[in-house]
């Protein structure tokens, strides 16, 4: 089982936070709701597609969709939690 999918089955649609390392190295805060995307494939075991509710207003206002990914790869930082389920990289 891919780490997409075990935290697609551990969260199921619930809120959550979290905090991870985007693509350019900066910390990133967030919190949403993860959602499953077809268009993601088994080459990408560690993307994740949520929709993202820190950015809901300014995409709103923009005309735009507040539909984000994380990518969880090793050597990255990243905390997700939701209620008391805690899934993490760190130690």
């Amino acid at each position: 089982m891919t780490l997409r999918n075990q935290i697609i089955n551990q969260l199921g649609g619930r809120l959550f936070t979290a905090t991870f390392t985007k693509a350019d190295g900066s910390i990133r805060k967030a919190y949403g709701q993860i959602i499953a995307d077809d268009r993601l494939t088994d080459d990408q075991p560690t993307v994740i597609t949520f929709i993202d509710y820190s950015i809901a207003k300014e995409m709103f206002d923009a005309g735009k969709g507040n539909v984000r990914r994380m990518k969880l790869e090793a050597g990255t930082m990243y905390t997700i939690k939701s209620g008391k389920t805690i899934i993490s990289n760190e130690a």
